[in-house]
């Protein structure tokens, strides 16, 4: 297959994510991650908080904003020769329901911390409890917060692997668009 049909660009001619984009991409994929491994649960959490992991939620719902606005307003590269209509349709699908679980996960932690009584100091500041704390169990938020930080690995790691199968099987560029430099692999 000609590699010049996978052309990468968009109305505005561009052919490539941002610099900027590229940085939020991949510092908020790692935060993702480290927040991920430094999770805990069960009865301590009120008496010894994972606060890393606070600290890494909210950073990573603070960055969604500007990688939003970037987005809306830059726009996105795409494929000139793009595939069949429904697989843009997943692929959409599944950017939007990653951006979706970024927005929602640090909530639902926020409120789950809220409900176990434990405040939540961030950049200096401690935030306001957003829910009554609860001397049982804090309930289907917080089994919401675990499901959807599961989801939210597994989403990701599917579409790490859709990113190497177009690099690499269909050599269409698509991971060299998000990769700092102008070489593509």
């Amino acid at each position: 297959m000609d590699e010049t049909q996978f052309r990468v660009s968009n109305e505005n001619g561009m052919h490539r994510f941002s610099p900027v984009m590229i940085v939020l991409h991949w510092t908020m994929a790692v935060l993702i991650l480290a927040a991920y491994l430094t999770s805990e649960g069960g009865r301590h959490v009120r008496t010894d908080p994972p606060t890393l992991h606070f600290w890494l939620g909210m950073l990573v719902w603070t960055l969604l904003v500007p990688r939003l606005a970037l987005r809306y307003f830059r726009g996105v590269p795409s494929v000139e020769n793009a595939q069949a209509r429904w697989l843009d349709l997943v692929a959409k699908i599944g950017h939007w329901t990653l951006y979706a679980l970024i927005f929602v996960l640090p909530l639902t932690g926020w409120y789950a911390a809220s409900q176990l009584g434990v405040s939540i100091s961030w950049l200096g500041l401690t935030l306001p409890a957003i829910a009554s704390p609860v001397t049982g169990s804090p309930g289907p938020v917080a089994e919401l917060h675990q499901v959807a930080g599961n989801l939210i690995l597994i989403l990701a790691g599917l579409h790490a692997l859709i990113a190497l199968w177009h690099q690499f099987v269909l050599k269409d560029g698509t991971l060299s668009r998000m990769l700092p430099g102008r070489s593509a692999l």
